[in-house]
């Protein structure tokens, strides 16, 4: 996950490569339709009784994904893109990672 407040040139990820592993949050120029799996954000809304918007989802990613404990325990799977995250059961948990996306990104 690359978080900057400017968009990165297209061949900051991988030089020849260009941009094509370039993931972004929305789907449109609007920002109206989020790039995640169809009925995740009503999922979640049931699970955890709170809307919750992709923003969240994007904070909660950057907030795991970038401890030194996660890579450290991942590091085999990581070595072949192969991210695995699992969601927290108990909201608060969830909320105070949700919370920290407004100092991460």
């Amino acid at each position: 996950m690359t978080v900057c407040h400017f968009l990165p040139d297209r061949h900051s990820f991988r030089g020849s490569y260009g941009g094509k592993d370039v993931l972004p949050l929305y789907r449109n120029q609007v920002g109206t339709e989020p790039n995640l799996l169809t009925g995740l954000l009503d999922l979640l809304k049931d699970a955890y009784g709170k809307k919750v918007i992709p923003e969240d989802v994007a904070g909660y990613l950057y907030a795991v994904l970038a401890q030194p404990e996660y890579t450290r325990r991942f590091e085999k799977e990581l070595t072949n893109r192969q991210i695995q995250l699992r969601l927290a059961r108990m909201y608060g948990i969830l909320a105070a990672l949700f919370l920290m996306r407004s100092r991460l990104l």
